[in-house]
């Protein structure tokens, strides 16, 4: 998971693009989960989601890391990045879990409804 951090923030960090580093950004963070995940079904749940219903703790995130507000002079420290990334996904994750019960639950009602 550290490492679809560290991939993301690289990305957006390089960007070598006017326009899309973001969503580019977003496209490697699902790909390297995915190969993290070695599944061959696909993934429930969307960091992207997450990510774009909290842009403001996504840039406070990326400018702590990047030293534009930086206040130490450790400029390799990539902590508060991963700390918020590792939380939006805990947040992806949690929303899908929730999600699916409501699905699950939605489900048992109509098969009980139908007998």
């Amino acid at each position: 998971m550290i490492k679809a951090a560290i991939a993301h923030l690289w990305f957006v960090i390089i960007h070598p693009f006017d326009d899309g580093n973001g969503r580019i950004a977003r496209a490697i963070t699902d790909l390297v989960l995915s190969k993290i995940e070695n599944s061959k079904i696909s993934k429930f749940y969307s960091i992207s989601s997450v990510i774009n219903s909290d842009r403001k703790g996504y840039y406070k995130a990326l400018e702590s890391t990047t030293g534009y507000v930086r206040k130490s002079d450790n400029h390799l420290d990539i902590t508060i990045w991963c700390e918020w990334f590792l939380a939006t996904l805990h947040c992806a994750l949690l929303d899908t879990k929730n999600k699916l019960g409501y699905i699950t639950e939605k489900t048992k009602f109509w098969d009980v409804s139908k007998i």
